[in-house]
């Protein structure tokens, strides 16, 4: 944020705190504009370092009216964003809109979900570029996205003009960041305290960012990523097409702990699993499928993709595996965003209120009474119970395998 945009903030929080004691409020402003001109905030910082770099070319067709979205986060949120996106597009379309995502990593991924029908044109550029070189004053409206949308840049003139229903957008979006300044100034520290608001209010991840629900996102997945033609030539390359599939899925963002966050469940309960169900379902084929070749492989696997597969690759592994079952995280948002079959997650760090999804079968640790998302710094890392990781060793291969007994004996019952 800019000083003006963190002036105003914190105007509205001293007002609310305050209200009584206006000389309190003086003296904490007076205080806090005296630190800021002496350490600025990490933007404005960024730019002052950034003037000896050598400018990124981004060029806005100021004919059009521009919206850019600064994509943040790993694959399950892209998901998320590029199906928040297809409900913008849809609500606030107008003949001169031109949308462009903005992104740091993860292109495959962002070249794979967000289709030509919801952006124009999908951008690499590093965060600090965009702030430190003042690429996001070049668009009409500039929305930083995460958990919720952050509005930094803003031509009221050119908004009135071609979506004057944006204002009211942008209005609640201003009143839930003057309520909450700390979900939008010190991201992503308290995005475990706003999981909490979110499922207070009986809200999903998929819906968090649809503040004012102005959007009507729903708990399902309304934009239909595209997955490529001959998926069914790919599946029988692999020796799957004719066959009933498992995948398995363990991981994690690399950026956040990787194969070491304690949102993985133990390769000692995994290879248990897999045993159990290749005994009591032979006819089954299990795949094991990740983006790094030197994870460990599961003992029992039938398929191994570890390292293999493009993100295209992945969605129609996904789309059409009969079951999936894994720790919470991108595969599992992608599968459901596919409108693939069920899948059996589990939960430990991470509320299942929140991120799960009610036709899914979500299992959730009893070594926890609470999930700790963003309680801490390094919280995928290093655990805070005695009982190191008692999430996740709570959740034991006989449970797993009395699920995936439902699932399987339901599906026998129903005729399928």
């Amino acid at each position: 944020m800019n000083y003006f945009d963190e002036i105003h903030v914190r105007l509205e929080k001293y007002k609310n705190v305050h209200k009584d004691r206006p000389r309190v409020a003086i003296l904490k402003m007076l205080i806090w504009n005296g630190l800021f001109f002496i350490k600025p905030p990490r933007e404005e910082r960024k730019q002052e370092s950034s003037s000896d770099k050598k400018d990124v070319l981004v060029e806005v067709d100021k004919s059009k009216f521009n919206v850019g979205f600064l994509l943040n986060g790993g694959i399950g949120d892209y998901v998320i964003l590029a199906n928040y996106i297809y409900k913008f597009r849809q609500k606030y379309d107008c003949p001169l809109l031109q949308i462009d995502v903005l992104f740091s990593r993860n292109g495959e991924a962002v070249e794979s979900l967000f289709g030509d029908d919801i952006v124009d044109r999908k951008i690499l550029i590093e965060h600090d570029e965009i702030y430190g070189q003042n690429i996001h004053r070049k668009y009409d409206m500039f929305i930083d996205i995460d958990r919720y949308p952050l509005v930094t840049n803003r031509n009221l003139e050119k908004i009135n003009c071609n979506q004057p229903l944006l204002l009211d957008y942008m209005l609640e979006i201003d009143r839930m960041r003057m309520q909450n300044p700390r979900l939008f100034s010190e991201r992503p520290l308290f995005d475990g305290q706003s999981a909490m608001i979110s499922s207070i209010n009986n809200i999903k991840r998929i819906q968090q960012a649809d503040v004012g629900k102005l959007l009507g996102i729903r708990q399902e997945f309304e934009y239909p990523i595209p997955v490529r033609e001959k998926s069914e030539e790919y599946l029988a390359s692999l020796g799957l097409k004719d066959e009933k599939y498992i995948v398995v899925v363990s991981g994690a963002d690399p950026k956040c702990g990787g194969s070491q966050s304690n949102k993985i469940w133990s390769a000692y309960y995994y290879d248990d699993l897999l045993g159990r169900i290749k005994e009591k379902y032979p006819e089954l084929v299990i795949v094991q499928v990740g983006a790094n070749p030197s994870e460990y492989r599961f003992k029992h696997v039938d398929v191994d993709l570890m390292g293999k597969t493009s993100f295209e690759d992945t969605k129609v592994i996904l789309k059409y595996a009969y079951l999936l079952i894994g720790n919470e995280g991108g595969m599992v948002h992608l599968r459901y965003a596919l409108h693939g079959g069920k899948s059996i997650v589990l939960f430990g760090s991470t509320d299942e209120k929140f991120f799960g999804y009610d036709f899914n079968v979500n299992i959730r640790g009893k070594g926890c009474a609470y999930p700790c998302e963003w309680l801490y710094k390094d919280w995928q890392l290093k655990c805070k119970n005695k009982n190191q990781y008692a999430c996740m060793w709570s959740i034991t291969p006989m449970m797993v395998m009395e699920k995936v007994t439902e699932v399987i004996e339901g599906d026998c019952t129903d005729g399928k």
